[in-house]
C-alpha cells in the first residue's frame, strides 16, 4: 500500500501564472520537492488578468508533473457541487489552502470542508498575510474579517503552515496560543551555479530587482537611496515587475527622472527569464517593508548575485557570509553599502559572488527543510 498522501489544494493563482509573485512560487516549489500527490484547483487566469492561459483546457485535469495535476477553472465554477465532486473523486487525505483572505479559494472551501469528516485535516498557509505590513493594506477590511473568522470559528480546527517561528507567533497572536501549528520553511528553486563571470569595474554598479511596484516593496525608497549616491559613481537600476498601483508608479517614475543615475522600469518578466537577467547584474536591491520569504532574494543568491536588502526579511547574517547586506530602512545605511559595493574591484566582487552562491545553496532546500514540508501532511 502506498504511503503517498493525496493533497487537494486550493489557490487563487498557480503556474504558469507568475504575476502574484511569492505565493505561486512557494506552492510550486513545495510541490516540486515533496513526494506526495497534489491536486491543485486554481484560476485559469493570472493575477489581474482576464486572458486565460493558452493551450490549457478548463475544467479538465492537466498533468504538470509526475506528482501534480491542476484543474484550471473560472471563479464562477467553484461551487458546492464541484467541491463535493472533488472530494468523492480524489478522496483527499489533506486539504491545503494557499491563502488566508481569499473569499473563493480559501473561505469557501474552508467552510465546506469544515462540515465534512476531514475538517481536522485542513491546512492553511497565511503566506505572510498576518505581518503588520500586509495587514496595513486594506486594514479595516482585514480587521473585520479576522474578527468575523474568530467569531464563527472558521479556523478553529485547522492545522496552520507557518514558514518560520516568526509567522508561528503571528498566528498565535491572531488565533490564540492553542492554534495547531507546524513550521516548515519555504522551499526555493533548485540550486544553481555560477556559469559566467560578471566583470566588476571600480566606480560602476549594476543593480536589479524583481518585485511588484507597490509601496510595501520599497521601490520608491530604493530609488531615493540611489539618487543619494554621489554623481562620481555610475549606477544603473533595472526594476522588473508589474505596476500594481498606478499612482505609486507615477511617483516612482517622477523621482527616477530627477536622478543622475539610470533607473529603468522593465515591466513584468516570467520566472524562466530571471536567471539570464541576473547574469547581467552585480547586485540585487530590495528596500522591502517586509517579506515572508523572498523568492527573488533566494534566486539571486543561488545565481551568485549578492543582495542589498532591508532587515525585514528572513535573510540575515548576509555580510558575515559575504553574500550582501541586510540593513535598516534608513537612507544612509543603504547609501553607505551601495557606495562600498560600487567601489569593489573585480577580484573582491568575485569573492562576494561566491559567498552569495554558497549561502544560497546552504540555506535553501536542506534535507531538514524538505522533511519539515513533508511533515505538514503527517
Amino acid at each position: 500500500m502506498s504511503n503517498r498522501k493525496k493533497i487537494l489544494v486550493f489557490t487563487d493563482w498557480f503556474v504558469p501564472g507568475f504575476k502574484a509573485g511569492g505565493p505561486i512560487q512557494s506552492l510550486f516549489q513545495m510541490v516540486n520537492h515533496v513526494d506526495q500527490d497534489f491536486f491543485v484547483v486554481t484560476r485559469i487566469t493570472d493575477y489581474r488578468s482576464e486572458e486565460p492561459y493558452q493551450n490549457i483546457t478548463p475544467r479538465v485535469w492537466t498533468e504538470i508533473s509526475s506528482n501534480c495535476k491542476v484543474l484550471y477553472i473560472e471563479e464562477g465554477d467553484l461551487s458546492t457541487s464541484l467541491l463535493k465532486g472533488l472530494q468523492a473523486e480524489i478522496e483527499p487525505d489533506w486539504i491545503y489552502l494557499n491563502s488566508l483572505f481569499s473569499p473563493k479559494f480559501t473561505i469557501f472551501p474552508l467552510r465546506y470542508f469544515n462540515r465534512t469528516n476531514i475538517r481536522s485535516r485542513i491546512i492553511v498557509a497565511p503566506r505572510g498575510m498576518l505581518k503588520s505590513g500586509a495587514l496595513s493594506i486594506k486594514s479595516k477590511k482585514k480587521t473585520i474579517f479576522l474578527k468575523l473568522s474568530k467569531w464563527f470559528g472558521w479556523y478553529r480546527e485547522v492545522r496552520w503552515h507557518a514558514t518560520s517561528e516568526t509567522e508561528a507567533e503571528e498566528i498565535k497572536m491572531h488565533f490564540g496560543d492553542s492554534s495547531r501549528i507546524k513550521v516548515a520553511p519555504v522551499l526555493s528553486a533548485r540550486g544553481n551555479s555560477i556559469s559566467e563571470e560578471v566583470f566588476k569595474q571600480v566606480g560602476k554598479i549594476s543593480l536589479v530587482t524583481f518585485s511588484r511596484i507597490s509601496s510595501e516593496k520599497g521601490i520608491l525608497e530604493a530609488i531615493q537611496f540611489i539618487n543619494a549616491i554621489p554623481n562620481e559613481y555610475s549606477v544603473s537600476f533595472d526594476v522588473y515587475g508589474s505596476k500594481n498601483d498606478a499612482a505609486y508608479f507615477e511617483v516612482c517614475e517622477a523621482v527616477s527622472k530627477n536622478s543622475n543615475h539610470v533607473v529603468s522600469f522593465k515591466g513584468e518578466v516570467s520566472p524562466s527569464q530571471i536567471p539570464s537577467i541576473l547574469k547581467q547584474a552585480h547586485f540585487f536591491l530590495l528596500a522591502t517593508w517586509g517579506e515572508n520569504f523572498g523568492h527573488a532574494i533566494a534566486e539571486s543568491l543561488i545565481n551568485g548575485v549578492p543582495v542589498i536588502i532591508s532587515d525585514r526579511t528572513p535573510w540575515r547574517d548576509l555580510e558575515e557570509n559575504r553574500a550582501g547586506w541586510d540593513l535598516p530602512l534608513e537612507q544612509q545605511a543603504f547609501v553607505n553599502k551601495l557606495v562600498y559595493a560600487a567601489n569593489m574591484d573585480n577580484e573582491s566582487y568575485q569573492m562576494w559572488r561566491k559567498g552569495a552562491l554558497d549561502m544560497g545553496l546552504k540555506k535553501t532546500n536542506t534535507p531538514e527543510a524538505i522533511g519539515q514540508n513533508k511533515g505538514l501532511f503527517e
